[in-house]
């Protein structure tokens, strides 16, 4: 997963021995030599496509609410430091690459010029002059999303809502801001009466009063009326191997800004909990294809818009039989999927080395 994001560096920390670091190591683990020993040979098969590669960036991202924690003064993790993490497990798992920024990002126009269609924020601080660019970004074209509380202090922890009054009365009908300083406790989904809802149903069935929508210049600000990341991961079974009970309504609640603000998905699996990830070199591609379900499956297609490859110039490091074909909608693979696999797929010789050929 991490060497999918354009990670060079594998460091198994740490061997030991045990005797050395007690309780630290994984010398006198010998069940994992296996595993371990799988992993690295499936790097060592991609490595020769997969180290120039580097991943799309997303069109979706992240605002880190990294100022806000100055002014907590409670030492468990706030709602909305997990709420970032859930909302990128959704849009994840939903096929969207997500980058993370800053306020510096926002500031110094960076962000502006990665052409990012849906922007997340959850933190309650952000500095004026970075708020003020969101604002303008918002006004252009662009979907902010933004969780209970979000956005509405400076750097002071002073209010400072630039999307309220834009909203037209739309937040408030959600929540009153006291869930701005809201600690980590038991997640309340809050509803306009502000009492606890039900497990939500798929969406579109999600009771409509937990998100609102309003109009911005030429964008538009969603409003979620609970932390929608919290959610998608407390309904988790983790009593072993990989967290099972993922529910694609929270999914989608997470994920639609992203799908209607037209953020572009570079590969697309067709099954739930299958991730994959594109990544580009001068000499072709690799898809690094995830099972996050914990569970093996027949037969996973993968689309990738755009790409264009013969069928005798894709492999895949796990060796697995491969089903490609082309279509004016970009190239489908098929192939069966345990735990990961890694897909190369070479250019054509005459368009190698030319980013644009595509």
């Amino acid at each position: 997963s991490l060497l999918s994001r354009g990670a060079k560096m594998v460091d198994v920390y740490t061997f030991g021995p045990e005797y050395f670091f007690p309780g630290n190591c994984w010398s006198e683990r010998l069940n994992m030599y296996g595993p371990l020993a799988r992993a690295l040979g499936l790097l060592g098969r991609s490595e020769e496509m997969l180290f120039p590669a580097k991943p799309a960036r997303g069109e979706a991202a992240i605002l880190l609410p990294g100022l806000s924690s100055l002014w907590e003064t409670n030492s468990a993790m706030p709602l909305y430091e997990d709420n970032s993490a859930g909302l990128h497990r959704a849009l994840t798992h939903a096929g969207y690459p997500v980058d993370a920024i800053d306020e510096t990002d926002l500031e110094d126009g960076s962000a502006a010029k990665r052409g990012y269609k849906a922007i997340y924020a959850c933190g309650p601080n952000a500095a004026r002059a970075a708020a003020a660019r969101l604002a303008d970004w918002v006004k252009a074209g662009g979907v902010l999303v933004l969780s209970p509380g979000a956005l509405t202090a400076d750097s002071y922890n002073e209010p400072n809502d630039l999307f309220g009054p834009a909203a037209g009365g739309a937040r408030s009908a959600l929540r009153d801001r006291e869930t701005r300083r809201a600690e980590h406790r038991e997640v309340l989904r809050w509803t306009v009466k502000g009492e606890r809802l039900p497990d939500l149903p798929a969406w579109p069935a999600t009771p409509t009063n937990m998100v609102a929508t309003a109009a911005m210049g030429k964008g538009r600000v969603v409003f979620h009326g609970c932390f929608a990341g919290v959610e998608y991961l407390r309904h988790l079974d983790v009593s072993g191997g990989l967290p099972k009970g993922y529910r694609a309504g929270l999914r989608e609640l997470n994920a639609e800004p992203a799908r209607s603000a037209g953020c572009r998905r570079p590969a697309v699996a067709d099954r739930e909990l299958v991730e994959a990830v594109l990544l580009e070199a001068p000499a072709g591609w690799s898809v690094v294809v995830l099972n996050w379900s914990d569970a093996p499956l027949d037969a996973v297609k993968v689309l990738l818009p755009g790409v264009r490859a013969a069928p005798g110039q894709i492999r895949s490091a796990m060796r697995s039989p491969l089903d490609a074909s082309q279509s004016e909608a970009g190239l489908e693979i098929k192939l069966p999927l345990k735990a990961v696999d890694v897909v190369a797929i070479h250019r054509p010789a005459a368009t190698q080395g030319n980013d644009d050929a595509d």
